[in-house]
């Protein structure tokens, strides 16, 4: 896998702390940050988006996630 392969996270519990992932909305770039927490139940997972290093709540219900795998 090269580090320009995305995958397509359907499921919160798909994601852990550290993950670097982007949020889509209808073709358009959202947030792009690393995950700090997740809250599978509920569908929910926290990041600290990259530009503004800002902390965000991120619902998997409403966004398209991609998941940047991150080289061994």
């Amino acid at each position: 896998m090269t580090a320009n392969q995305q995958i397509l996270i359907v499921r919160c519990v798909d994601l852990a702390q550290g993950d670097t992932i982007e949020a889509w909305s209808q073709g358009v770039l959202v947030h792009r940050g690393t995950v700090t927490q997740t809250m599978p139940k509920a569908g929910l997972f926290w990041i600290r988006e990259d530009q503004l290093n800002e902390r965000r709540l991120v619902d998997m219900n409403e966004l398209e996630i991609l998941l940047f795998p991150n080289d061994p």
